[in-house]
């Protein structure tokens, strides 16, 4: 203790150099090793330490200053020191590392050998080992190269090529695998080439030389020159270019070994012209002329390959106007254009065709003249133009101007105009004019007149007229005047009444209506009254709605008249219809019609067959239903007059709908002595009523009735599922047959024993009877045709008890229990 505080005294106050604290460091070598085991030297560089201890990162350790380690594995092994100095009690460490790996590189291909140009995929199938493998370098032998680690790589031309791999993993350790020889490619290696220029103007010949190797003999060559010509020739070649362009060539060749290879060398020949024409004249001369230029001769060019090239415009002729004319030279491929000046000159005014104009006379007035012409030697005929302004209606000079643009000429031409005719009547002959009492005034009637048109009559005569006279209308123009005479004739006031046609109950009659007054004359004011004397008008005349007598006056001044009208409203017309309820199957029923006599009623059957029928005088009718097999409704439409006004009432109401209910045979029968039953056989039917001689029996609601005398007549109405209600046919049970007997002989029977059956019937009955004998379930056991009053059976060979039916030929039934022991 005392010698540490005597060092460490000494080190605060003497030499400060000797107490520097403690440094680690160290140098490995190798740092980066390639393989095991792998030996690496280390150097201590620390400073001034006195202890040591080294940690290599596999497990192993050292503590001698300056060790050897020897690594038997791959990978990055972190390596530490740790230095003291154990005087002053000062210490450090340091970590580097040391890189160990030992890639191999190996490869693998899709295929080695093949036709050219042939594809390899190469599949890197090296291994790494201590550090992942970061980069590729690939030479496939035939100058090309690459860095992906699986590359695709096609062998163009034939021959034999080593292959190699070059690995780096990520510690900068490298290994390369070489194949020798490792791809061999098959077939011809196609090249041409030429010593003629392969551009110029066409046609262009260029010999071609054929330069192909091959690795066996050659079966087929193909030369395709670009321009739609291709060639089989095997060696040199000779093609000829006829068009302009630019032309790939290529050569397709193939071997005895089936290997085919093509060459294609793009835009190899070109044909294309590259100078446009040159102009034959530098400056085209101006063209001058009167009017228009209809041609003009066209110019040339020279063109290196075309030689000489005619110019062509898009101007029309002829040229009627002053302009450029742009010609354009084309080799077709290179173009130029030249400008040549067209100068148009008119220096002439049209010429007149007819040296003096007529002078026109008009009556009234001018409305269009015809223009005159002249004729100009550029645009030729030349149409007149005035600035007067039609119509003319006094005389004067008519100006016209001719022009073609750039001149211009005048004429006159007189225009007189006169009036010397009188206006004429519109109507020749003015009608008379027949009024009641008195006329009051008159249509002034009117005439044309050629200059002033429509010209109004006017008259001396005074209104109102109360006498027959001439009336004279005058009509003039101021120059000149013209008469006309009608006729008019004075009568008293005469009503002629029509009677307005019948119309229907609910309807009006309008005796304003000017076809009942029509004839009538006088002119008068009609009014609408209820008597001869005029003494009760009329409230509503435009619509009456009781049949009568009524009267019309006319009143025209001093005059009047009054005359009688009539006026019939008819009632509309009623109908009803009747059937019989029901009529049994096949047998027809009858319908029966009521209503107003001598009416037509429209009816349907079944809502679809529309018929009519006329009642007679007593208002009835009937009709026959025809044999029935079905429900029938019945339906009245419409009931209305024959004759006009055919008034008619709608009658599509319930109450107007009657069914024939068709009843339905065969459904009910007499199954024992006391029961009738409904046959109910396809369960179509969910609800029953038994009716006796056409009476409800009460609580009858089963599909069967039982009853100890059924004598009588018998029907059901029964509802389907789907609501339909259906009567049967009547079911007549005669008690005659009732009180009559079966006897059977013995009863009980022994099984499979013959049994005697005794008929108490009368034999006429018995003709076509059927005897059957069912179990208790209604299972048939055996039939059997009636011959006589007695027959002999045979028992069935199970005992129970077993039903012996009689069925008569006119639906009779009589029953009766059997015993089988």
């Amino acid at each position: 203790m005392k010698l540490r505080l005597l060092i460490f005294l000494f080190c605060l106050f003497q030499i400060q150099s000797y107490c520097q604290t403690v440094i680690a460091d160290f140098l490995a070598n190798p740092t980066l090793g390639s393989g095991v085991p792998q030996t690496v030297s280390f150097t201590d560089q620390s400073t001034k330490p006195d202890l040591w201890r080294w940690t290599f990162g596999d497990g192993g350790t050292s503590k001698v200053k300056n060790p050897s380690h020897t690594y038997t594995a791959t990978g990055e092994f972190d390596v530490r020191l740790y230095v003291q100095d154990t005087i002053n009690g000062h210490d450090d460490s340091i970590i580097k590392t040391v890189r160990i790996s030992d890639p191999q590189a190996d490869l693998s291909v899709s295929d080695n050998f093949g036709c050219g140009p042939l594809t390899i995929n190469f599949t890197d199938t090296s291994t790494a080992n201590g550090a992942p493998i970061t980069n590729w370098e690939w030479d496939f032998g035939d100058g090309e190269t690459s860095t992906a680690q699986n590359p695709t790589h096609v062998y163009q031309n034939s021959g034999i090529y080593t292959v190699a791999l070059k690995i780096t993993d990520d510690f900068g350790n490298t290994n390369r695998s070489t194949r020798s020889n490792l791809i061999q490619v098959t077939g011809p290696n196609p090249n041409f080439s030429t010593t003629d220029p392969t551009t110029g103007c066409q046609p262009l010949t260029i010999n071609f030389v054929n330069e192909t190797t091959y690795g066996a003999p050659p079966i087929s060559v193909e030369w395709d020159f670009g321009d739609g010509i291709t060639s089989t020739a095997n060696g040199n070649v000779s093609h000829t270019y006829t068009t302009v362009g630019v032309f790939n060539v290529s050569l397709k060749v193939e071997d005895l070994d089936g290997c085919s290879r093509t060459i294609t060398k793009t835009a190899f020949v070109d044909t294309s012209d590259a100078l446009a024409p040159v102009v034959d004249v530098a400056a085209l001369p101006t063209i001058t002329a009167q009017c228009e230029v209809t041609n003009i001769t066209a110019p040339t060019a020279t063109d290196n390959c075309k030689g000489t090239v005619t110019g062509t415009t898009t101007t029309t002729f002829p040229i009627t106007a002053s302009t450029t004319v742009v010609w354009s030279y084309t080799d077709g491929t290179n173009t130029i254009t030249q400008n040549q000046s067209v100068v148009i000159d008119d220096t002439m005014a049209p010429l007149p065709d007819v040296a003096t104009l007529p002078t026109i006379t008009a009556q009234c007035e001018l409305t269009s003249i015809t223009a005159p012409i002249a004729t100009d030697n550029c645009i030729g005929t030349v149409i007149g133009t005035a600035t007067i302004t039609f119509p003319i209606t006094a005389s004067t000079t008519v100006v016209w101007s001719y022009t073609d643009g750039d001149n211009t000429i005048t004429q006159n031409q007189s225009v007189v105009i006169d009036d010397t005719m009188a206006p004429l009547p519109d109507v020749a002959t003015l009608p008379t004019i027949t009024a009641q009492c008195e006329l009051t005034s008159i249509a002034a009637p009117i005439a044309t007149d050629n200059c002033i048109g429509t010209v109004t009559g006017t008259t001396t005569t005074t209104f109102p007229i109360t006498t027959s006279t001439t009336v004279v209308w005058t009509y003039t123009d101021g120059k000149n005047t013209a008469t006309q005479n009608q006729s008019v004739i004075i009568e008293p006031v005469n009503l002629m009444i029509t009677n307005p046609a019948p119309v229907c109950e609910f309807d009006t009659v309008d005796i304003t209506a000017s076809a009942i007054t029509n004839g009538s004359t006088g002119n008068g004011i009609l009014t609408y009254w209820n008597d001869l004397a005029a003494t009760v008008s009329i409230s509503n005349p435009t619509s009456i709605d009781v049949s009568g007598t009524y009267y019309i006056k006319s009143i025209n001044g001093k005059c009047s008249d009054i005359k009688p009208v009539d006026v019939l409203i008819k009632k509309l017309p009623t109908a009803l219809i009747e059937v019989d309820d029901a009529v049994c199957f096949n047998n027809t029923g009858a319908v029966y019609f009521e209503g107003t006599p001598n009416t037509v009623i429209t009816y349907s059957i079944n809502e679809a067959n529309t018929k009519t029928i006329t009642l007679n005088n007593y208002g009835e009718a009937s009709i026959s239903t025809g044999l029935l097999s079905e429900n029938t409704t019945y339906k009245l439409i419409e009931v209305s007059y024959p004759e006009s006004p055919f008034c008619s009432q709608d009658l599509t109401g319930s109450t107007n709908i009657k069914t024939v209910i068709a009843s339905k045979p065969g459904l009910i029968r007499k199954h024992w002595d006391d029961v009738l039953v409904f046959d109910n056989y396809d369960n179509k039917f969910v609800s029953w009523q038994w009716y006796k001689n056409d009476v409800v029996i009460a609580g009858a609601t089963k599909p069967y009735y039982s009853n100890a005398n059924l004598e009588g007549s018998y029907y059901v109405k029964a509802t389907t599922i789907s609501g339909e209600v259906i009567q049967t046919c009547a079911l007549d049970l005669v008690v005659s047959n009732f009180l009559r007997k079966i006897t059977v002989i013995p009863n009980p029977i022994q099984s499979g024993a013959l049994f005697r059956v005794d008929l108490d019937f009368d034999p006429s009955t018995l003709k076509d009877a059927i005897i059957k004998l069912f179990d208790m379930k209604g299972n048939l056991i055996s039939t059997q045709t009636v011959n006589n009053t007695s027959l002999e059976l045979r028992a069935p060979t199970t005992a129970g008890v077993y039903i012996l039916a009689l069925n008569l030929a006119n639906g009779d039934r009589k029953t009766t229990n059997i015993l089988i022991h």
